[in-house]
């Protein structure tokens, strides 16, 4: 038998069901990811869930030069839920069935589906001692730099304290802003083509200052998925937040981190890539409410980023 030509029509399913058939010129078991056009199966069980999906992408890549208003913001927030429901599926791709981390869907049904791992052929599952699993929850970067956790399942708050003990702290962002809900609040940068999402306590007693959130070093996406050329960049300037009421800088902060990636980071691989102890660091959001110290205004959402 002749070996096919690409592109390759691989299919692609979500447990013993068949979704459809992406085709791309990769051969999927040693690509880091794949991208091509999706061809939905006649009897697709998420077939309304993927035609929404398009529909939502085709209007934001429509809006995409215009100004942000609350329709835009609103599709936007369908289009993510959606796409946070198909990638619940276990979906796999290939007719080895191949595991699939991450479903990506766009216009004009582009699919780009995402590997747990460095490739689609790696995948080695470990089983961790309790000792592991019941390590604090608390992603490495902010030890030291959190009080006491509130762990509730997978999510895990705790105020910013620095190590000094001062709760009294600015927090600074690059300083691009956008509205979420009539309330503004931090948003991602670009520079030269490179997007930029940090924020910096800096405490206003000692004046220590700690960087709590980084997406290019931090959370599933940069702590996985590390981008040597994005690391190396100079980070852009930072600047306090300053309380839209008072124009004050100090506030107390609150962080909440959903970790739920736990069980995924064993299957997955990842534990024999960077160390079983690590899972706490492959968290998939990263959130920050203040609270103004001068007149005591609350930012709950302040930052509320998916780190994957």
């Amino acid at each position: 038998m002749s070996k096919p030509t690409p592109p390759y029509r691989h299919p692609v399913y979500a447990g013993d069901s068949l979704l459809g058939w992406i085709s791309v010129w990769e051969d999927v078991a040693s690509a880091r990811y794949v991208s091509g056009r999706f061809e939905m199966a006649p009897d697709c069980p998420l077939g309304a869930a993927f035609e929404e999906a398009v529909r939502l992408a085709q209007s934001l890549s429509a809006s995409a030069d215009g100004h942000e208003s609350e329709e835009t913001a609103e599709i936007d927030r369908r289009y993510e839920e959606l796409m946070a429901q198909l990638n619940a599926h276990d979906v796999t791709v290939g007719e080895s069935r191949l595991l699939v981390e991450t479903v990506g869907l766009y216009e004009g049904w582009g699919m780009s589906l995402f590997p747990p791992g460095k490739s689609f052929g790696r995948t080695i599952k470990s089983k961790p001692g309790e000792r592991i699993l019941n390590l604090s929850p608390v992603p490495s970067h902010l030890l030291g730099w959190v009080g006491e956790p509130d762990v509730r399942g997978d999510w895990v708050a705790a105020p910013v304290r620095c190590p000094c003990g001062s709760q009294r702290l600015e927090f600074h962002y690059p300083g691009a802003t956008h509205a979420v809900r009539g309330e503004v609040v931090p948003c991602t940068l670009e520079i030269e083509g490179t997007w930029f999402f940090l924020v910096k306590a800096v405490c206003g007693e000692c004046r220590r200052e700690h960087v709590l959130f980084d997406s290019h070093f931090h959370g599933h996406d940069g702590f996985l998925f590390d981008n040597a050329r994005e690391r190396a960049l100079p980070r852009p300037p930072l600047h306090p937040w300053r309380c839209p009421k008072c124009g004050g800088t100090a506030h107390h902060g609150r962080v909440t981190i959903i970790s739920d990636y736990q069980s995924r980071y064993f299957e997955y691989g990842y534990a024999e890539e960077f160390g079983p102890e690590r899972w706490p660091d492959a968290f998939g959001c990263f959130a920050m409410g203040l609270t103004c110290c001068g007149c005591g205004r609350e930012t709950p959402d302040w930052v509320d980023y998916e780190a994957r």
